[in-house]
């Protein structure tokens, strides 16, 4: 048998249903034969291959745990023994696997105390039950045998004979099993027990007989194996030396071949080397013709359009400042009170652009993606505004020195613009004005929290006017979100786009 099953091991076509159960039967093999080592071994290559292929989760996994039970059992430790055994019977009566059942409930059934002899014949007759489930003669009459021990035991003899003619029954198909043997002794013990010494003596010579062909098959076998294992070892050793002489020689044939490549390819590189160079150095001579004449350009068109771009600033500063005037000389012709309020407003929300045109100017060799410090371009936009209030305003700024470009500059700046002028224009105080506005960053995002400390508003709270959705407004272009709650302002908005 393990000669057989070395080969189906090595056997590559053979699949991993087959593979688990061989290394399972090997393993029984090696328990009967009291091998410790060896069965422990195959059980756990057995178990490799269910963990590494889930699908094989079936009642061979839950062989393997009754394997290990029953190998543990035999060397007395039973705490691993119950432990297995435990996840078996669970596993196989989840699933519904009868046959698997059948045996680690028998395994149940030895670990537990002799001196528990109705907890061990719970266990072995939900074992019987399970075997009769699916016809297993053999199992059945390993279990009726085990009863009938336990009956005698208890010294109930009746029921022992039953259980003994069960036994017989079953077994009639196959006489040199285990429980067959056994149970003749059993009987010639009951037999004695009931004075019948011819009936004993006749189960007790018929016991020896079965032991001794039991026994003798069983070190034939060992026999056998031994010698299987020998040849195997001589064998294995005969293939390593193959293996490893044809080994040196595909190495060897590997390096010359291997050096033969290299020595072609590297003299193949010399003579393509010699020809790129040649034509790399015609074509640098060339590039660095072109890349003279191109930077010469370059330098050209950059100073060209920083003269332009400078002189786009200026103009853009000019007309801002041409805007602010017209807005002040038709603020001073209006009579009416509330235009004059509207072109007060339309001018302190074209100066917040004009800050920040201002700032973009004020640094040197400034560009479109410069970036620019909101900590001073806000303090600029608040003081702007302060000042044109006859009360007494107090600002309160915490913003953290974060750059922006001006794409988020421009309608932040008008934002707070909105903010800070809505609060001038309609908070009620009895003292002071003070403004409170607290900006920092979180990831991609400003986090603004403004306030005032008014007690109520001119205006309705509910009203819509243009200030409110200019603020709205800035905040949609800033991809941001806005709550209000009361005086107090919670804005989110993109620090980039």
């Amino acid at each position: 048998m393990m000669t057989i099953s070395n080969d189906l091991l090595e056997d590559p076509n053979l699949n991993i249903d087959l593979k688990i159960i061989v290394h399972l039967r090997r393993a029984l093999v090696y328990e009967i034969f009291e091998d410790f080592n060896r069965s422990k071994t195959e059980l756990d290559l057995a178990n490799i291959l269910i963990q590494e292929h889930p699908e094989q989760k079936d009642e061979k996994y839950g062989e393997l745990l009754y394997r290990y039970a029953s190998l543990y059992r035999v060397y007395d430790n039973f705490t691993l023994a119950n432990e297995y055994i435990d996840k078996s019977i669970a596993f196989s009566t989840k699933n519904k696997y009868n046959d698997v059942a059948a045996v680690a409930y028998m395994v149940k059934g030895f670990l537990i105390s002799n001196n528990d002899i109705s907890e061990k014949k719970n266990y072995f007759n939900l074992a019987l039950y399970n075997y009769k489930t699916h016809s297993d003669s053999i199992g059945i009459s390993s279990m009726y045998y085990n009863l009938a021990d336990l009956y005698y035991t208890e010294n109930n003899l009746n029921k022992a004979f039953i259980y003994t003619d069960s036994v017989m029954h079953y077994s009639k198909n196959f006489e040199y099993s285990f429980a067959f043997a056994q149970t003749h002794h059993l009987k010639s013990e009951l037999y004695k027990k009931q004075n019948k010494l011819d009936s004993s003596l006749f189960f007790l010579e018929e016991y020896y007989h079965l032991k001794e062909a039991l026994s003798y098959d069983r070190q034939l076998l060992k026999v056998k194996d031994i010698e299987n294992n020998f040849l195997l070892e001589k064998e294995q050793i005969k293939r390593d030396n193959v293996f490893y002489e044809n080994e040196k020689i595909k190495s060897f044939n590997a390096q010359l071949k291997s050096f033969i490549y290299s020595l072609i390819a590297a003299l193949a590189l010399f003579i393509t080397a010699l020809i790129l160079i040649a034509r790399k150095n015609k074509i640098i001579r060339e590039t660095r013709h072109n890349i003279t004449f191109i930077n010469k350009e370059l330098q050209k068109n950059v100073a060209e359009k920083e003269f332009l771009l400078k002189e786009l600033n200026h103009r853009v500063k000019n007309n801002l400042s041409l805007i602010i005037s017209l807005v002040n000389f038709q603020a001073i012709e209006t009579k009416d009170a509330y235009s004059k309020l509207q072109f007060e407003t339309l001018r302190q929300r074209i100066e917040a652009i004009a800050i920040v045109h201002e700032d973009m100017m004020g640094k040197s060799n400034s560009k479109l993606d410069d970036k620019h410090n909101i900590n001073e371009y806000i303090n600029k936009i608040g003081d702007s505004l302060i000042k044109l209030d006859t009360r007494t305003v107090v600002f309160h700024p915490q913003i953290l020195n974060i750059e922006v470009s001006i794409d988020i500059a421009v309608p932040l700046g008008i934002l707070i613009n909105e903010l800070i002028s809505n609060s001038i224009k309609h908070a009620v105080v009895t003292d002071k004005l003070e403004i409170f506005i607290e900006i920092s960053e979180e990831n991609e995002y400003l986090n603004i929290n403004y306030s005032d400390n008014g007690s109520s508003f001119y205006l309705k709270e509910s009203g819509h006017g243009l200030g409110l959705f200019i603020i709205e407004s800035m905040v949609k272009q800033l991809k941001g979100n806005l709550k209000r709650n009361g005086f107090y302002y919670i804005i989110k908005v993109l620090k980039n786009k």
